[in-house]
């Protein structure tokens, strides 16, 4: 993924709005008729779609809690929006491989990943000796979303949701192959939350906080969060006692950003 720079958002408390100050480059490639953000770095589209037919099934691995439950729920929130039907999420074990699906996760932790790739083994794969890479690809299987970690493979479930589409509420995806990894291992955004006065941190920025991280921050791919805040010291009440405590709330944040 080609994107470089930092984003700085700026949040204003008086006009409720967020201020991007220094938005990085973002290169956006075209995939077919569809714009990806960032861009990967190999794409290549073919003639042909697939429709997954309904109930739309999610694959994901036999253990999936915490963090690798991340990627299939952001994607059957979207599949949901395109549609309107909740896709049904499908341990790997108890899935059938007579009917297209939505395959999701990482080789040697989804027997479904491990089965495709024993059964196509001309498929494409993530790029080798690379944590964050992932491979998006289509066949009798139905969409394959493969990543070296479960990071990786939300950052290819990001990727796809921006390629799917729906028609007469049925949901589509082009024939297509796509093969990425990040330029650098670590990549920063800088969130600052501040009033322009003293004081004028409320509880109510962090819940705009949050979102800006989950719907811009974190599928731009980034992997780390500098959170700048107003907020008081305990061990040095001298140092920000003007301020509010808003302690709770940035720990509520640190859990989204995580």
């Amino acid at each position: 993924m080609s994107g470089r720079g930092l984003i700085l958002a700026n949040w204003s408390h008086e006009s409720r709005v967020v201020t991007v100050t220094g938005l990085m480059v973002l290169a956006a490639g075209a995939v077919g008729d569809v714009s990806i953000a960032p861009q990967p770095k190999y794409v290549q589209v073919a003639d042909g779609e697939i429709i997954l037919p309904k109930p739309i099934t999610v694959v994901v691995k036999d253990d999936c809690v915490g963090r690798d439950r991340t990627a299939p729920r952001q994607l059957a929130a979207h599949i949901q929006a395109l549609t309107g039907d909740h896709p049904r999420k499908t341990a790997a074990r108890r899935f059938a491989e007579h009917r297209p699906a939505l395959i999701v996760g990482e080789a040697g932790r989804n027997a479904a990943v491990d089965r495709v790739r024993s059964q196509y083994p001309g498929r494409p794969e993530p790029p080798a000796d690379e944590p964050e890479g992932f491979a998006i690809s289509t066949g009798p299987y139905g969409v394959l979303v493969e990543g070296n970690s479960p990071a990786a493979t939300f950052y290819g479930t990001q990727t796809l949701m921006q390629y799917l589409t729906s028609r007469n509420r049925q949901l589509v995806c082009r024939q297509i192959t796509i093969i990425d990894q990040p330029d650098f291992p670590l990549r920063v955004a800088m969130l600052g939350i501040w009033g322009p006065g003293a004081g004028e941190v409320t509880n109510m920025d962090f819940p705009f906080a949050k979102q800006l991280i989950r719907d811009l921050i974190s599928p731009s791919r980034y992997n780390a969060v500098l959170i700048s805040a107003k907020f008081r010291y305990e061990s040095h009440p001298e140092a920000g006692h003007l301020y509010p405590d808003v302690k709770n709330d940035l720990r509520e944040l640190l859990t989204t950003a995580e």
